[in-house]
């Protein structure tokens, strides 16, 4: 199983622990992060700071990615598996695919690369895999088209995405109360995204609690962020008395709030499943912001509900348009206005209707099986 972003190491936990399930004595092994590893995976090489943001950080991390490259190759090679899943990645995995569906195990390519296109060109994954489970019916179909064998069974987030405790719970172990209103403040999921997001988010946090004085904000962070200096900013803006962590508690948090600010990424598709209104945001460094002027315009939408259902459902704010006053403008707005707030509800819950129906993971699960039997037979 081989993993290299935060979401894939999410999947390739979901996707283990229903292989497990079905089959207790498989040995997995592969690349990923602590999810993954937690789930059962053998961890030989650890995916979590491999990840980078716009062109000119990924060259930075491709020497490593390299060697990691021939190294697994190699692995595989002298010891083959009964199977190999590739999880997204495709910079990697579209490569390592290729060299190893010459070595005779089925390959299975869980969210191929470009899933969320609409229109995608998905040729060039041809003698890659032997089968690609996409979390999408309109990419599953296109590459079923061009000749791939493709299967939609829905997407594994429906599986994945939900509230494990109560709105009193949740508030008590966060220390506020459940009268308070929550507003979620996703900065997102790698310490420089955050670095470049914080600020803005809590800046918005002072504005907004002025404006409405039973608000309390919601920071969910991954155990892979450095809690020590989000607390640090938090110190630094002032806002101890109105802002919270709740940390590995993302969909609660989701699920318990009035509305988020959600930094582009997977977490934006999590946020329309709940059903929470938000706008979406991204800031970068100053590099991102010129790959940005250089090639945003080309880019009709970069927030999934968006994306999913081609129409501006949710409001994007990138780069310097990502302000204190465009956030606090936008958050009111949700909070306020009852018609936009039911209206933005309604479109997500058609988002969410888009990606179909619950049990994709163990269906890719049974997939799984169903190729290692063949590979025995």
């Amino acid at each position: 199983m081989i993993a290299g972003e935060a979401s894939g190491d999410l999947y390739g936990a979901s996707l283990a622990d229903e292989i497990i399930k079905r089959l207790p004595v498989a040995r997995l092994w592969g690349v990923g992060g602590r999810r993954m590893a937690e789930a059962g995976v053998e961890v030989h090489y650890d995916s979590s700071t491999w990840s980078a943001i716009g062109v000119a950080e990924g060259i930075k991390v491709v020497p490593r990615l390299l060697g990691v490259f021939r190294r697994l190759a190699t692995e595989l090679i002298a010891n083959p598996p009964n199977l190999a899943v590739l999880i997204d990645f495709g910079f990697f995995n579209v490569r390592l695919g290729k060299r190893l569906k010459l070595l005779g195990f089925p390959i299975l390519y869980y969210i191929p690369p470009g899933s969320w296109r609409k229109r995608g060109d998905y040729r060039s994954l041809e003698g890659v895999a032997h089968v690609f489970v996409s979390p999408y019916s309109w990419s599953a179909e296109r590459m079923c088209e061009q000749g791939l064998d493709a299967r939609f069974f829905g997407h594994p987030l429906l599986d994945i995405v939900h509230a494990s405790h109560s709105r009193a719970d949740f508030c008590a172990a966060i220390g506020l109360e459940p009268s308070n209103r929550l507003v979620a403040l996703l900065p997102g999921s790698r310490m420089q995204e955050v670095m470049h997001n914080l600020p803005v988010l809590l800046e918005s946090a002072v504005s907004l609690s002025a404006i409405h004085r039973d608000l309390r904000f919601v920071i969910p962070l991954a155990q892979t962020v450095d809690v020590g200096v989000i607390r640090r900013e938090i110190n630094r803006f002032g806002c101890e008395p109105i802002v919270r962590l709740a940390v590995s508690m993302t969909y609660d948090t989701l699920a318990h709030s009035s509305a988020a600010v959600v930094t582009s990424g997977t977490a934006t598709l999590e946020a329309a499943i709940l059903g929470v209104p938000m706008v979406i945001i991204y800031r970068g460094s100053k590099i991102t912001e010129i790959e940005w002027w250089l090639l945003g315009r080309k880019i009709k939408f970069i927030g999934l509900p968006n994306i999913i259902l081609d129409d501006a459902v949710c409001p994007e704010l990138i780069q310097k348009d990502a302000s204190p006053d465009r956030i606090v403008a936008e958050i009111d707005s949700l909070l306020s206005d009852a018609v936009r707030r039911e209206q933005m509800i309604s479109r997500l819950a058609e988002v969410r209707s888009a990606l179909g129906n619950p049990g994709a993971v163990g269906k890719t699960a049974e997939l799984a099986l169903e190729l290692l039997r063949i590979r025995q037979e």
